[in-house]
């Protein structure tokens, strides 16, 4: 609305400027020119334009957390104690969430809204959705829309997330928690007459692609 009240406020310079150039595909590639830069960050789906993209990388540190990995009891005990504390959780939920967390990458709503909401300076903890004024669901939606994680394949399913086994909240997967090798019981788990591969994929590429691209 802006843009097009400023073009009619200066018709003679936007006539000149624009050289007969659709003013809205001007103003989406100055977006898309904007965001190549870093300067902005598009949510398409959502519907949100980001002139500050740095505040949904400070909303996503509670999950790139490096101290959340297998072998990190002590900070596990620590997190579930705190958010026990702040009445978040209770201490088993908490500790047992944290703890599929660290080991299968599966984050359901509930932890979600604990790791976003506890505030604790000496861990580094900010309550996320109270310094950038937002909803949980919001940002799940963003979190979804960007992959920084994705919707679980256990249970109903809703907009942005799966629902966990009790079908009441939504389940996701964080993609940058998954284990870095396969699970040992991954072959004996597949179905007689699957393959033992992860994915297929298939594709049309011009006769000639770069060297190495099937290996990649």
């Amino acid at each position: 609305a802006a843009w097009h009240a400023a073009l009619e406020q200066h018709a003679s310079v936007a006539q000149k400027d624009l050289a007969g150039v659709d003013p809205d595909l001007t103003f989406n590639d100055a977006l898309d020119a904007f965001e190549a830069e870093g300067f902005i960050l598009q949510s398409h789906t959502s519907g949100i334009l980001h002139l500050n993209p740095q505040w949904l990388a400070a909303a996503v540190k509670p999950l790139a957390d490096h101290r959340l990995q297998e072998g990190s009891n002590d900070y596990l005990d620590e997190l579930a104690s705190l958010m026990t504390e702040q009445e978040l959780s209770d201490y088993d939920t908490a500790y047992s969430q944290l703890e599929a967390f660290v080991k299968h990458a599966q984050c359901p709503t509930a932890l979600l809204r604990c790791l976003l909401t506890l505030d604790h300076a000496p861990t580094s903890h900010v309550n996320v959705l109270n310094r950038y004024g937002t909803e949980l669901e919001t940002l799940c939606g963003l979190l979804v829309e960007h992959r920084v994680m994705f919707a679980s394949s256990t249970g109903g399913g809703t907009a942005t997330g799966l629902s966990a086994d009790n079908g009441s909240e939504p389940v996701y997967i964080v993609p940058t928690k998954l284990p870095s090798e396969r699970p040992k019981e991954f072959v004996t788990a597949l179905k007689k007459g699957q393959l033992s591969c992860t994915c297929r994929l298939n594709f049309s590429t011009r006769v000639n692609f770069p060297p190495g691209l099937v290996e990649m």
